[in-house]
């Protein structure tokens, strides 16, 4: 299986954090788990949805069961990332600039490398910078 994967920014159990209620005076990001009923993530059972995503990559892809398992790792891992960022569009003027700009961060740290390794072990369709902007070199100079 791969690597244990932490995202080093955020308060909560799964990196990043959620929103507060609508009428609390919430900092930036905080703990989701002191939220927890507006939390879409509550609606979300992370071990079925592993638990689905390796068994349809097992009987329908036909991949080994660690590679299945790996994949299932990599579709499920980023889910509160998934809900943050789920929160934030039902009502992006809800969160300051500062706390938009970590999202954004943590969101775009984390989730790409996971959905690129599950599409290389699904589908084995690397990732390519379609949009030519550097997005697969780590050469600054390339950006924009």
């Amino acid at each position: 299986m791969s690597a244990p994967c932490t995202n080093n920014r955020g308060a909560g159990k799964g990196g990043i954090t959620v929103l507060g209620p609508a009428d609390s005076a919430w900092p930036v990001l905080p703990n989701r788990d002191r939220y927890p009923a507006y939390n879409p993530m509550n609606k979300i059972d992370s071990e079925a949805v592993r638990a689905r995503i390796a068994e349809v990559a097992r009987r329908d892809a036909a991949l080994p069961d660690a590679v299945a398992d790996d994949v299932a790792f990599h579709m499920s891992d980023w889910l509160a990332d998934l809900g943050a960022y789920f929160q934030f569009c039902e009502d992006p003027s809800r969160m300051s600039d500062a706390g938009v700009g970590e999202l954004l961060t943590d969101f775009l740290i984390h989730v790409p490398n996971h959905v690129a390794a599950a599409s290389k072990l699904y589908t084995n369709v690397p990732v390519t910078d379609i949009f030519g902007v550097g997005a697969t070199s780590e050469d600054s100079d390339e950006v924009g």
